[in-house]
């Protein structure tokens, strides 16, 4: 109970923190500290052996990541947030694979994407297909300002173009996009090939 009323709390504030700016565009002295200890808290429920303590913390990332979108980046969370792909949960994985877009810098973007690539071999069905878009997604994202070598890109395409399981593949699904729900259905060869022209 006590556990809950916590992550209300944290949740709400989450809510909360678009609302917070000045007329002048500012936010207030104290809401990047507030930022720290609503996202350190968020942490300790994605430690939790509990799931479903696990799964808030995820949802409430997801709501944090709303007004500040890179506050995963800091390389205390990529650890975090890799290691619930590999849950046996399939809801867990999906939370975690929709904030990876928060956790890729122009640093650690080759790093986090070799490590997605270990994930695809050894996934199976929509989630190898989802884990497949997503590499594309972050490596595309705001028009590819994450790469620094388009060479090494190429490689990570035709890595993906010669995976089996997701030949002639399609996936419906639904997912969240600056705020918004979004419905896409993917057809992986028009997708890796499109990137590659």
């Amino acid at each position: 109970q006590a556990k809950s009323l916590l992550y209300e709390s944290v949740y709400t504030i989450t809510l909360c923190l678009p609302y917070c700016q000045k007329s002048d565009g500012s936010m207030p002295a104290n809401v990047p500290s507030i930022v720290s200890l609503c996202a350190q808290t968020l942490k300790s429920f994605i430690q939790e052996p509990d799931q479903n303590l696990k799964y808030l913390g995820l949802v409430g990332f997801a709501s944090l990541m709303v007004s500040y979108p890179k506050v995963l980046s800091d390389s205390d969370y990529r650890g975090l947030i890799l290691a619930c792909l590999s849950d046996e949960d399939v809801t867990i994985r999906t939370r975690a694979l929709d904030l990876l877009i928060g956790v890729a810098t122009r640093k650690n973007v080759m790093e986090l994407v070799t490590q997605l690539l270990h994930h695809v071999d050894m996934a199976m069905g929509s989630y190898k297909i989802d884990l497949v878009v997503k590499i594309i997604d972050i490596c595309s994202s705001e028009k590819y300002a994450l790469l620094s070598d388009f060479a090494w890109y190429m490689d990570v395409l035709v890595i993906l173009a010669r995976t089996k399981g997701i030949e002639n593949s399609s996936n419906g699904r639904s997912q969240k996009q600056h705020g918004r729900q979004q419905k896409h259905n993917h057809e992986l060869g028009p997708l890796i090939s499109g990137q590659i022209t």
